[in-house]
């Protein structure tokens, strides 16, 4: 075997076993996430945007649980930042069921947590049964 010949095997394997590592570094895992926990807040709405700390902000339209976790048909999660991330639209055109797990006073939610499009739904929807519509913003007595 010539020098070329081991250079390039030596060089064809080094880079599989970095594309190996780098992919198995990259892909979610959820057999670690969200064991044993269950969700704080359940809810369905749409994705508002972000506010200004990065966080997820979401209008309400319904909850099946965490009903004093959202305030006047709003929430705010925070971005997860890792490979199980849910990408959420960020038009706000589609809605979506969220789980959502609590971790030092603020809630996110991923991939692994069931979160998914509504229209995705049926069967969580019929499982979950029809929820209740958020309190919404006390209206304003001004009368001037």
């Amino acid at each position: 075997m010539s020098l070329f010949s081991i250079a390039r095997y030596v060089g064809v394997s080094i880079a599989g076993i970095i594309l190996i590592s780098v992919n198995g570094l990259c892909a979610c895992d959820c057999s670690k996430k969200n064991s044993k926990q269950e969700p704080e807040v359940v809810f369905a709405g749409s994705f508002a945007g972000f506010d200004t700390g990065n966080r997820l902000m979401f209008f309400v339209e319904k909850i099946w649980k965490g009903d004093s976790d959202v305030r006047f048909g709003r929430i705010v999660l925070v971005d997860q930042h890792d490979d199980c991330r849910y990408l959420f639209d960020d038009e706000g055109k589609k809605k979506y069921l969220v789980y959502a797990y609590a971790s030092s006073n603020m809630y996110w939610t991923n991939i692994c947590a069931g979160t998914k499009e509504l229209s995705a739904a049926n069967n969580e929807l019929k499982r979950l049964g029809p929820g209740r519509v958020p309190v919404q913003e006390p209206a304003s007595d001004d009368k001037r």
